[in-house]
């Protein structure tokens, strides 16, 4: 796992957003949104979002611009990427 986002609205909809790589020839990233339940994601319950190829390892660094996070909160991006995920 390279990044981890809150839905702004995590207290009602229990949604978190995840970065990480997918093993595989070739490898590949992939921004995906699961539903909590308690500590656990719900089986079944990933949405692809992002997917895309490795042409570098991320650092720390890019993984945290790719999900747009700060070091407090989400950035204006994430919102607007959550916005539209949610009119699907």
């Amino acid at each position: 796992m390279l990044g981890l986002a809150f839905d702004p609205n995590f207290a009602t909809n229990n949604f978190i957003y995840l970065y990480y790589t997918v093993p595989g020839n070739p490898p590949h990233n992939r921004v995906s949104r699961f539903t909590a339940n308690g500590d656990v994601a719900v089986v079944g319950s990933e949405m692809q979002i992002l997917i895309w190829k490795i042409w570098a390892r991320p650092t720390t660094t890019a993984a945290q611009s790719i999900l747009g996070l700060t070091a407090s909160c989400m950035s204006p991006w994430v919102r607007t990427l959550i916005r539209r995920i949610r009119k699907r």
